[in-house]
């Protein structure tokens, strides 16, 4: 393809090239350039497609919130892909289950919502304001256009609306409570005593004939799975523009276009009566919008207070309470017919009734404000920091073709795709197809990496890791899937079986001391024969967090009642120890002791219960009756 170009690369096929390159990378970015279809789909649900592009993108959302949560970079070791694609799959399709019911039960989230809910983001506000260059900063960040952020918000209000239409019909009962309050204010009297696996550990032979045996039985456990190294380069946009000399004319050209810019960049502070109508509505519901903005209109115009006025009628939620206070804002921002309007209107003037998407608009005028340019100087920062990205940008797009060419026409080497971007081929370790680190840690890498073309020894195509980065990789070493020799899980071995003898002896030794104690022995007796310490708690709730043994108390919880003057015993592993729990008595609670402010507290948790309960299965009776098709192989 690239040499048919090349061939013909001249006049209004050369022209149309251009324009079939740029048109993709404005509108979408490289991404979707190197991404293949988009239509591509991983799932349907009643027929509708989750594409390829919607999974990846809840893939990443998911995984980015993953980090936040575990304050950094995920361990690879610590996740496994495959089920964590699995599980956001699940919910990609669970949401999708729940807009189309969310939908077709009549729910609709109108601009004006979707606009204040948007408004009302605390990042998005400056001093309890929106700031509009804030919100396009945070769109920057996502790599989305706003349009596209707009539509999963108003998807998501979307669904909650449902949610919140199915749990706000959940009941509490009196009865409920009481229950809840006998649970939760109950109280037993326990001991116990622990006996760790450790001190058990070593106290028992392991020979030759049991490491084999136990590794013919487990060979699955000792598998290693196919890995890869690569051989990469790696091209950015941010690399090029910190090597770009800055040239001093061009930043004095750039100064005048910004200052230009600046200059007409004219701020209008203003207020605003909104009654709302969608543009859909009917035309009676359109003219009786339309009678009661003019007769608010009329009000103003006899010299009532606007401010007043905008508090009780305004139906914008994110303005009224200011008095329709909108604050300052430049053109581009406001709906068009709104823009238009504010920007005609003198200081103090109030405007004719508008027309917007809205609704009907009553506008008042409060402020103008136009911005003195900077100097050069206070912007040269800036401005060299755009010349270059801007200079950055245009030779990455120049330069990705060209390494595209070489690495395409010399697919086993990336020798020739470096040396036309003057890049270093780097080399990564041995990595899987679930996990990595370095470059490995995207999926995208992993994934290409284990493709069959790659595998067969060609270059990949260019991946892009993220905005105006892209890497290009071969396999340097590929180890397929093997069973570790023996004599490498040796000493792995010992420690599992001797583990698990002593284990073994925990365990015997705590049924031991069971037995013992059933049939009236000291326990204080038996715990300094064990060389344990016997441990009496005294009477505790079920969420009492006092004890070094929470798994004692919740043993006991589960232990029968113990009938007059005898008691209730358990005894079974609680992670890396064998216990030994006495029940000897239970406290009841009675409903009556309770003060209001525990029932209420009570009644809310039962409530909440409820509540999730009752959506989950509204959730899982649409997936039961949805028709959903599955295409793992996507993902």
């Amino acid at each position: 393809m690239f040499q048919v170009i090349r061939d013909r690369a001249q006049g209004w096929f050369a022209w149309a090239v251009v324009l079939l390159l740029i048109i993709p990378f404005a509108l979408w970015g490289i991404g979707e350039y190197f991404s293949g279809d988009a239509k591509t789909y991983v799932a349907k649900v009643n027929g509708i497609a989750i594409t390829e592009n919607d999974f990846q993108n809840a893939y990443e959302r998911q995984r980015a919130r993953l980090e936040e949560m575990l304050g950094g970079k995920i361990d690879p070791a610590l996740i496994d892909d495959k089920r964590f694609k699995q599980e956001v799959l699940n919910s990609v399709i669970e949401e999708e289950v729940l807009a189309q019911a969310a939908s077709d039960a009549g729910f609709r989230v109108s601009d004006v919502q979707l606009k204040t809910e948007i408004e009302q983001v605390e990042n998005f506000q400056t001093n309890g304001k929106f700031d509009p260059e804030l919100y396009n900063q945070f769109l920057r960040g996502q790599g989305a256009t706003a349009g596209v952020f707009e539509d999963r918000l108003r998807r998501s209000i979307l669904v909650n609306q449902l949610r919140n239409s199915i749990i706000g019909t959940a009941l509490v009962t009196s009865r409920e409570v009481d229950g809840a309050l006998l649970l939760s204010e109950q109280q037993r009297d326990i001991s116990y005593l622990k006996l760790p696996v450790a001190m058990f550990m070593g106290t028992a032979a392991v020979n030759d004939a049991e490491i084999r045996q136990y590794y013919e039985k487990n060979k699955n456990l000792f598998k290693v799975p196919e890995q890869v190294s690569i051989d990469y380069i790696e091209f950015s946009a941010q690399a090029i523009a910190q090597k770009i000399p800055v040239d001093d004319a061009a930043l004095q050209s750039l100064y005048a276009d910004q200052s230009a810019s600046m200059a007409k960049d004219e701020q209008r502070r203003a207020s605003h009566i909104l009654i709302q109508v969608d543009r859909s509505a009917n035309d009676a519901a359109v003219a009786a919008a339309r009678s009661k903005a003019d007769k608010l209109l009329a009000r103003v115009r006899a010299g009532e207070s606007f401010e007043q006025l905008a508090k009780q009628n305004s139906e914008d939620p994110g303005s009224a309470a200011a008095g329709g206070d909108l604050g300052f804002f430049g053109r581009g921002v406001m709906d068009k017919a709104f823009e238009q309007a504010a920007f005609s209107l003198a200081k103090g003037q109030v405007s004719d009734v508008v027309r917007s998407d809205f609704g009907f608009h009553i506008i008042k005028l409060v402020d103008v404000k136009v911005n003195r340019p900077a100097s050069f100087e206070e912007l040269r920062g800036k401005l060299e920091a755009d010349y270059r990205r801007r200079k950055g940008e245009e030779q990455f797009f120049e330069q990705v073709e060209l390494i595209t060419n070489a690495a395409y026409e010399h697919p086993d080497t990336l020798g020739d795709a470096a040396k036309v971007a003057n890049l270093t081929v780097q080399s990564s370790g041995l990595f899987t197809a679930d996990a990595g680190v370095g470059v490995a840690t995207h999926a995208k890498v992993r994934e290409a990496a284990f493709s069959e073309d790659v595998l067969r020894g060609n270059n990949s195509e260019p991946i892009e890791i993220s905005p105006n980065t892209i890497v290009v990789l071969r396999v340097k070493e590929h180890k397929p899937a093997a069973t570790q020799p023996i004599e490498a899980v040796r000493e792995l071995i010992v420690t599992r079986l001797h583990t698990e003898k002593a284990r073994d002896k925990a365990k015997a030794a705590g049924e031991a001391l069971l037995a013992a104690l059933k049939k009236g022995a000291d326990a204080a007796g038996l715990a300094k024969e064990n060389h344990a310490e016997w441990k009496r708690v005294g009477y505790v709730k079920r969420d009492n967090q006092s004890t070094d043994a929470p798994a004692a108390i919740s043993a006991a919880f589960k232990i029968p009642k113990p009938a007059a003057s005898s008691a209730s015993y358990w005894a079974g592993d609680a992670g890396g120890e064998y216990m030994v729990v006495i029940l000897h008595g239970v406290r009841e609670a009675t409903p009556a002791s309770a003060d209001d402010a525990m029932r209420e507290n009570l009644k809310q948790t039962a409530l909440r219960a409820n509540a999730e309960n009752e959506f989950k299965a509204f959730v899982e009776e649409l997936k039961k009756k949805a028709q959903v098709e599955r295409k793992p192989e996507s993902l």
